[in-house]
């Protein structure tokens, strides 16, 4: 499971054959605000994370169902 998240969600953020503390450490260990606004949660993160991690890259991916073939 985490190496297809790593090909599909994390393909152009961190190389394939990083290892799984690398991968902790990058990509899900960064500092974040959450805001709650009216109907909104907003998630506030520094603009060194934004460009480090391709976040807007990262976050589209994220949010994307991938169909899992059988």
């Amino acid at each position: 499971m985490f190496e297809t998240y790593k090909e599909d969600v994390l393909e152009k953020v961190i190389p394939i054959g990083s290892y799984a503390a690398t991968v902790r450490r990058k990509a899900l260990n960064f500092s974040a605000k959450i805001i709650g606004t009216g109907r909104q949660l907003i998630l506030k993160v520094t603009q060194g994370v934004m460009d480090n991690l391709q976040f807007d890259i990262f976050w589209k991916r994220s949010q994307k169902t991938i169909p899992i073939i059988i």
